[in-house]
């Protein structure tokens, strides 16, 4: 940006008197921005694909069905139904969905079908 001696004398006289006339002496200074804490975030607990949920599930669902312990039943229910959601979501992965870039780079774009929206709630990417 030009310097003050750079402008022409006229227009070096119209801008000290717009700003006298606007009284910018008597804004107060300009404050800093406060310094930024790092922000700590929560890991996300949801699985990456339906393969690490039909792992995990089979895994559960063979402990509680090996142990017996007071809650072991509901512990092999719980694993059998992630079972069930694991191969439910594998029909419904999308397909073929190309990644779009903005300047460089990717950009999420919002889901287009209802299937998108319930694989990208129950699955990290």
């Amino acid at each position: 940006m030009a310097g003050r001696a750079d402008l022409p004398e006229d227009l070096r006289k119209q801008i000290e008197e717009a700003l006298r006339a606007g009284q910018a002496d008597r804004l107060p200074p300009p404050r800093a921005a406060p310094p930024r804490r790092p922000r700590v975030a929560l890991p996300d607990p949801r699985p990456r694909s339906p393969q690490q949920l039909l792992l995990v599930s089979a895994l559960v669902a063979l402990a509680g069905w090996v142990v017996v312990f007071p809650f072991s039943r509901e512990l092999l229910y719980l694993g059998l139904l992630g079972i069930g959601v694991a191969l439910l979501s594998l029909l419904l992965r999308p397909q073929g969905r190309s990644r779009h870039y903005w300047r460089g780079r990717p950009v999420d774009l919002p889901p287009a079908s209802w299937q998108e929206r319930v694989y990208r709630l129950l699955y990290r990417d």
